[in-house]
């Protein structure tokens, strides 16, 4: 698992002129649209629970989210 990872990881170094040339093209507001995305769909659902709430145990938090990242994805 240890060397997947690291080949994993040393694969954008490899790539490092191309990501910086493609970054710079980037214009400031794409880049924060960008970041937002990655926070919507990767970091906040690991926070929410994953359970029903309610009486029939409709309202599940970290299902309606993806929903909510789904939207700000097409958006």
């Amino acid at each position: 698992m240890a060397v997947a990872t690291a080949v994993v990881a040393t694969m954008p170094l490899g790539f490092k002129p191309q990501l910086h040339h493609w970054v710079d093209k980037l214009e400031q507001h794409e880049l924060q649209a960008t970041l937002k995305l990655l926070l919507i769909s990767m970091v906040l659902p690991r926070l929410l629970s994953d359970q029903g709430y309610g009486r029939s145990r409709d309202l599940n938090p970290f299902q309606l989210w993806w929903m909510v990242g789904l939207v700000a994805f097409i958006s």
